[in-house]
């Protein structure tokens, strides 16, 4: 029978070795299109990567207006940067 996870562990990263929830971060770098994670297990000491990116394709009525308000200004920023050049 599997074990259910607790509401701490819903939003923790699960190690992909030994499948416990007792991961820490070691190290973010982030990149235009995504945040790339360096993270260790604390149970078995297995050190893996993970990329974290934005799914676009996410259409929740709630967040559309919010998306839209960010990619106008994205488009400012770049217009911004663009005209300095």
């Amino acid at each position: 029978m599997k074990k259910k996870r607790s509401k701490s562990d819903k939003f923790k990263m699960r190690c992909p070795k030994c499948k416990r929830y007792n991961t820490e971060v070691i190290d973010t770098r982030t990149n235009m299109t995504f945040v790339s994670r360096v993270r260790a297990c604390n149970e078995c000491m297995h050190v893996f990567t993970t990329k974290e990116t934005v799914d676009e394709t996410y259409d929740h009525p709630k967040y559309k207006k919010l998306m839209r308000e960010l990619q106008q200004n994205q488009i400012e920023i770049f217009n911004n940067n663009k005209e300095e050049k």
